[in-house]
Order: C-alpha cells, then structure tokens, then sequence
C-alpha cells in the first residue's frame, strides 16, 4: 500500500545515549518508508549573562556548540544512511534556543513554522525526583504539543 503524501518527522537530536536509540529506532522503521521525510534537529540553548556575562566567552562558546551541533547533525545523518535512508529524504536544522524561552518551546516554534507530523526524542536519562524539579523536555512536549504524534524512546 502506497501513502499518499509524505510523512514528515521532528527528530531532536542530542549526545545523549538515548537521543541515539531514538534515531536507531528511527532509522530501522524509516528506511521501510519512502513517503518518510526526516528533518534532524540540534537545539543549542544560549547560556543567560548570568551564567556568562564576558559576550566574547559567550560568543565562544556558543561558536564550540554550534560546531559541535553540526558534528552531531552530520554524524547522525550519516547513521540514517548507512541503514538506507537516502540523503534526499534527510535534513538538517541548527535551531537557537534564547532564555528564557526552553529547549520544548524551541521545538514547539519550530513545529510550529512547518507541517510536522511526528516529533521523535530520546528520554533524558534522570530520576523522577530530578526530573520533578528540572522538568523534562519529553514531558513538556508530550503535554503541551497539539495535533502531532511525539515518539519517546528510552
């Protein structure tokens, strides 16, 4: 059966060790779809004055994360392919996370600017109690996105 239009995927990436489950889920499950298009992002959360207030320290380190962001991108990319998912159906998107908006806003707004069907993420590795106090990108996710599916793997 063929779908009848493309099925668009969110997919948060990060260096976490479940960040790559979720893409190697992903990447088994899309390389069995042609209709699946992947947009893989890398949020990179902008440091407040308060926690750095020299703006060139701020400025290099935002620098060391974008590269390192577009390290994981390129990286991750390359996993999709090598289990079949062509580069034609994959992108890539560095998106910018200013205070005091959060990393679930981020990806909320960019949700959001484009017709997504699905968000994939992988489950921040902590313990109820952390995750009470801090929050929980997936949890914030799963509450407050509207009219998408949000995949969570752990």
């Amino acid at each position: 059966m063929e779908c009848p239009q493309d099925h668009v995927i969110l997919v948060a990436v990060d260096q976490s060790e479940n960040s790559c489950r979720a893409v190697d889920y992903l990447a088994r499950w899309a390389a069995c779809y042609e209709a699946v298009r992947i947009v893989l992002v890398n949020v990179v959360k902008e440091p407040s004055e308060d926690v750095l207030p020299d703006k060139d320290e701020r400025d290099r380190y935002m620098g060391e994360k974008l590269e390192a962001g577009k390290a994981l991108l390129a990286k991750v990319q390359g996993t999709l392919e090598s289990v079949g998912v062509p580069s034609s159906r994959v992108a890539t998107k560095t998106l910018l996370c200013v205070p005091p908006a959060t990393i679930s806003d981020t990806l909320l707004e960019e949700k959001a600017s484009d017709a997504y069907d699905t968000i994939v993420l992988g489950r921040r590795g902590m313990s109820k109690r952390e995750e009470y106090i801090f929050g929980s990108v997936a949890t914030s996710l799963i509450r407050e996105a509207s009219d998408v599916s949000v995949w969570v793997v752990a």
